[in-house]
């Protein structure tokens, strides 16, 4: 065999093997994606009867805020909003929303504020960043823990 179709038989059989390579498609990365911890939390209300606000992360249900409770939520970093609802809708105005734009490995206080306003008394439920101090990470940890409702980093 001559050194000229031992080239071509070499690049031949390298072009085929990276088509092959081609074909496969690339490998998937092996690091999961970067998330941020949200932390949830309604404080002490007064009153007999305080219904569970909804609480939505981009549109989607990830849990449910009553009285004196905490809930955690790992989201994927990025643009998010948050919103509040009441069931069913009644005695509301539109909710607020909360955009945020949550950065990789950190963690997000939100504390729940409820106002009532109006000629006729409408409910209005919206969240406030809150500093993590020592006083304000006691309340939280003293709240009654609330499980999300659906996996939110997805």
């Amino acid at each position: 065999m001559n050194s000229t179709q031992f080239l071509a038989s070499l690049l031949f059989t390298g072009l085929s093997q990276s088509q092959v390579f081609a074909q496969s498609g690339p490998v998937p990365s092996q690091q999961p994606g970067e998330t941020a911890t949200l932390h949830l939390f309604q404080g002490k209300a007064f009153g007999i009867f305080y219904p569970k606000y909804r609480v939505y992360a981009n549109d989607k249900l990830v849990c449910k805020l009553g009285r004196n409770s905490h809930c955690q939520l790992t989201l994927p970093a990025g643009a998010t909003t948050i919103v509040a609802k009441l069931p069913g809708g009644y005695l509301t105005r539109k909710p607020p929303v909360l955009p945020l734009t949550l950065e990789a490995g950190k963690s997000y206080y939100l504390q729940g504020i409820t106002t009532l306003s109006g000629v006729i008394p409408r409910v209005t439920y919206s969240f406030a960043e809150v500093v993590p101090n020592p006083t304000k990470l006691a309340e939280f940890a003293g709240a009654k823990t609330v499980q999300p409702l659906a996996p939110a980093a997805q």
